[in-house]
């Protein structure tokens, strides 16, 4: 297959994906506006929503890291989340582990605070590299776009007609083949909000705590 870089303009598809069917009919009409013909949009429909969660979950792929010699594989998210986790957790490690370094036990002060550091940086790593991407990455029972919304196909590509379907509600836009093969994002929630990793932990520890307190 052709690589989709290379693939000509004529020959791309959008494929998008809106919180309601009322927002993917105010797009239709946009597309209709710019002068696409009504014979080529498409609304709904399993193929469309087939090749949006596709899309999303390449998209996800795409952006994890993986890393076999150290065992590590995570989302663009949780290595975020590990990094932020880092820095709090080797805080809190030497606050609490260098101290005990002033207690003679044998070695010279510079040697026991430097053997305590390593300690303390060791430690809050480790926890780090656990704790972060468990916090930061989405919840596993977040719904997929396709799944939360009505689909939007247009069989055209150009700037004008990504500016008329980036509109209110557009929950994600992708590009796709003419075989409904995705080639990449160009419109995502991520883009369209300011959340960044600390709120999206914070989210998740709540989200975690009122689903613990909820009757059985």
């Amino acid at each position: 297959m052709e690589h989709p870089g290379r693939i000509p303009e004529a020959q791309r598809e959008l494929l998008a994906v809106y919180d309601t069917h009322d927002a993917a009919v105010e797009a239709r009409r946009a597309a209709l506006g710019v002068g696409v013909p009504e014979a080529a949009i498409t609304m709904d429909g399993v193929a469309n929503e087939q090749t949006s969660l596709k899309a999303e979950m390449r998209e996800e792929l795409e952006k994890s890291w993986m890393m076999p010699a150290a065992a590590i594989a995570t989302t663009d998210e949780g290595l975020k989340g590990t990094f932020l986790a880092g820095i709090v957790c080797c805080a809190l490690a030497l606050v609490v582990i260098v101290p005990f370094a002033f207690i003679d036990w044998g070695l010279s002060l510079p040697m026991r605070l430097l053997i305590h550091v390593v300690v303390a940086l060791l430690v809050g790593a480790s926890v780090a590299v656990v704790a972060g991407p468990a916090l930061a990455s989405r919840r596993s029972d977040e719904v997929m776009g396709a799944h939360r919304g009505s689909t939007l196909r247009v069989a055209a590509d150009s700037e004008e007609l990504r500016r008329a379907l980036d509109r209110p509600g557009l929950i994600r836009l992708d590009e796709v083949t003419h075989d409904l093969e995705p080639m990449g994002a160009v419109i995502t929630e991520d883009d369209r909000t300011a959340r960044g990793v600390a709120e999206q932990m914070a989210d998740n520890v709540r989200q975690g705590d009122d689903t613990r307190r909820k009757p059985i």
